[in-house]
C-alpha cells in the first residue's frame, strides 16, 4: 500500500522524467523536489531504474485489463474501437505521467525488462489489430491493410499524454467524441448511395 507521501514522492519523480528525460532526471533532482537528502529517496525506491520498471508495468497492466474486458464484452467492431478510445482517453486523464513512460522512457529498460515490456506492447497491438482485421473482413471497416490501420489508430492515441499532461481537460466526452471522429473518418467503409 503507498501512502501519501510515496503518492507525492512518485508523482514529483514522474513530472521531473517528464520534464528532463529518464536519464536526465538524477536521484538527487528527485531528493530536491522532496526537499530531502538523496539517502532518504532510497526509503522510497529501490534504485531510479526500478522505479521505472514498475511504473512502465503497472501501466501497461492497465492498458491490457482494460482491453481485455474490452474484448470480453464481445461488442461489434466499431463499438470496441469506441471502447478502446475511451480506455485510452481516461488512462490518459487518470495517469497522465504514467502514459508518458510509455511513449518515451520505455527504451531505458534494461534486459530481460526491456524485451518483456516489448513482448506485452506487441501482444496488445496484435490485440488491436484483430479487432481491426475482424471488421475489414466483416465489411465493418474500409479495405485497408490491418497494420496499418492498427499503427494509425495508436498513432492517433499515443499523443494523449502529452495534452493531458499539460493542460487540463474541461469535457472527457468532447475529446472521445473529437478522436473518434478523426480514426472513422479514416477507417469505416463509406457508405454505399
Amino acid at each position: 500500500m503507498i501512502n501519501e507521501k510515496h503518492a507525492v514522492f512518485r508523482q514529483k519523480a514522474l513530472r521531473l522524467i517528464l520534464e528532463k528525460g529518464y536519464k536526465g532526471a538524477t536521484m538527487r533532482d528527485f531528493a530536491d523536489a522532496l526537499g530531502c537528502d538523496v539517502a532518504n529517496i532510497y526509503n522510497y525506491i529501490p534504485s531510479k531504474k526500478s522505479f521505472l520498471t514498475e511504473e512502465l508495468f503497472q501501466m501497461s497492466e492497465r492498458f491490457h485489463e482494460g482491453l481485455d474486458q474490452i474484448i470480453a464484452a464481445k461488442l461489434g467492431v466499431e463499438d470496441e474501437i469506441r471502447q478502446l478510445v475511451r480506455l485510452y482517453v481516461q488512462l490518459s486523464l487518470d495517469y497522465p505521467l504514467q502514459v508518458a513512460l510509455l511513449s518515451n522512457e520505455w527504451r531505458h529498460l534494461d534486459q530481460p525488462e526491456l524485451i518483456e515490456f516489448l513482448d506485452e506492447r506487441n501482444r496488445y497491438e496484435r490485440k488491436i489489430r484483430k479487432i481491426v482485421g475482424r471488421g475489414i473482413k466483416s465489411g465493418e471497416l474500409a479495405k485497408i491493410n490491418p497494420d496499418v490501420a492498427t499503427h494509425l489508430v495508436l498513432a492517433s492515441l499515443r499523443w494523449l499524454f502529452i495534452y493531458t499532461s499539460e493542460q487540463p481537460v474541461k469535457n472527457r466526452i468532447t475529446l472521445e467524441n473529437e478522436i473518434l471522429s478523426f480514426i472513422f473518418k479514416g477507417l469505416l467503409r463509406p457508405a454505399s448511395g
